[in-house]
């Protein structure tokens, strides 16, 4: 297995929380997860080597990685994963429209959102995303507390938005 190569670790803070979280899907034989927005794949091959172990688990990544350079290294450092992980290179809002359109619902067990930091973007990943998330199923989203002063709208004004909007879930944590 060749050594993986990232610039940037956003992930590892939140890896005591994510062995909380996901407890209840590691080793589970068929274990289906989306991730929106992978960058470099720190967090699909920490997913791949946690949670996602069972024989049949699967792990879907979305991004249009507008970079090449970001893009090759995400292959790089998930090349060893085989048919386990499944790349797709598209817009978030396009490939999960297109999803929801073609009658794809309650497919995953986990849905990571950490594509866009704009909130209108951010709430179109979530609405979508929620079609496609299984009953029970775990949604997790990131850059909840993200401010930066570029960013008028950031994702918790969607995420905020999104969980008022719905009755039919469960805080498991907000930080």
């Amino acid at each position: 297995q060749s050594v993986k190569q990232f610039t940037r670790d956003w992930h590892s803070s939140r890896i005591p929380l994510w062995r909380e979280v996901f407890r209840p899907w590691v080793l589970a034989p068929a274990v289906r997860g989306l991730e929106i927005g992978s960058f470099e794949g720190r967090s699909a091959c920490w997913l791949l080597d946690n949670v996602l172990t069972g024989a049949a688990a699967r792990l879907e990544c979305v991004d249009c990685w507008r970079d090449a350079t970001i893009e090759q290294r995400f292959d790089a450092n998930t090349s060893s994963y085989g048919e386990r992980l499944v790349k797709h290179k598209a817009l978030s809002l396009t490939w999960l429209s297109n999803r929801v359109a073609e009658g794809a619902r309650n497919i995953y067990d986990f849905v990571y959102v950490d594509g866009s930091h704009e909130a209108a973007d951010a709430l179109a990943d979530v609405v979508l995303s929620w079609e496609l998330l299984k009953p029970r199923g775990l949604l997790l989203f990131d850059d909840y507390r993200w401010k930066k002063p570029h960013i008028q709208r950031p994702p918790r004004m969607a995420i905020d938005g999104f969980l008022r909007a719905h009755a039919d879930w469960e805080l498991v944590h907000r930080g």
